[in-house]
């Protein structure tokens, strides 16, 4: 039987080793997430390299990172990692701008709405409705008469508002 010393060393011990784990995941995990984002930009926006803006956002636009996209020093277009609210939960992308304010991709980084309507929202169909875009958007259900409108998926209407957003 374990007397009481015992039992308190183990507990500390297995609340260290728990706690060493955690931190050297954690670093894996912040690795994986900045290859992924760098990842999406070269599809979003290839470029030779990307510079991280210093430009600080308030928190109420939810843009996490801007880059600007450069082939040497020719400025020729934008990274803008952001996110937006789905219908459960945050929806993180990845939006390329060209040099002259419209979107050239979006590629989506996280998402985990209600079953079935992830791949739709993650989706070409979707997503390539925003390429070429430069004025405010407004998600619509039906048909898009106009090209400042984007067709929802149907039935994520909230989802699509998201990475509208």
């Amino acid at each position: 039987m374990l007397n009481i010393k015992k039992l308190i060393a183990l507990v500390l011990s297995v609340s260290l080793l728990l706690g060493i784990v955690a931190n050297l995941l954690s670093g894996i995990t912040e690795r994986n997430a900045k290859a992924d984002v760098l990842a999406a930009m070269e599809r979003v926006m290839p470029a030779e390299n990307y510079e991280k803006s210093e430009m600080q956002f308030d928190a109420a636009t939810r843009i996490l990172s801007l880059y600007e996209a450069k082939k040497g020093d020719e400025l020729v277009g934008y990274c803008v990692e952001t996110e937006a609210d789905g219908y459960e939960n945050p929806i993180r992308v990845v939006v390329g701008v060209d040099a002259n304010g419209a979107v050239t991709k979006v590629e989506v980084l996280s998402i985990a709405e209600t079953s079935g309507y992830n791949s739709k929202i993650k989706g070409e169909d979707f997503l390539s409705s925003f390429v070429g875009k430069n004025e405010e958007l407004t998600v619509v259900n039906g048909k898009a008469d106009t090209s400042a409108k984007i067709v929802a998926v149907s039935g994520a209407t909230v989802s699509s508002n998201g990475v509208k957003e």
